[in-house]
């Protein structure tokens, strides 16, 4: 079940990392600096990494309550 959750997180911040690259009306590559592409994986992988943090920190929890 942690899993399941770990992973639904990751979707959703995939697809709003495309979402925010595909809507713009020029191509995102293209169109923005390469700094600001970098800015949003660098973004993208912190969230990943607190989501991760936070399941591991809960799933602790859960065995000590037990």
């Amino acid at each position: 079940m942690i899993v399941a959750n770990r992973a639904h997180i990751k979707i959703n911040h995939l697809e709003i990392l495309f979402f925010s690259m595909w809507q713009s009306p020029t191509n995102f590559f293209t169109n923005l600096p390469y700094g600001e592409f970098l800015g949003c994986a660098a973004i993208y992988c912190y969230l990943l990494e607190v989501s991760v943090i936070f399941d591991i920190s809960r799933h602790k929890i859960m065995q000590t309550e037990t």
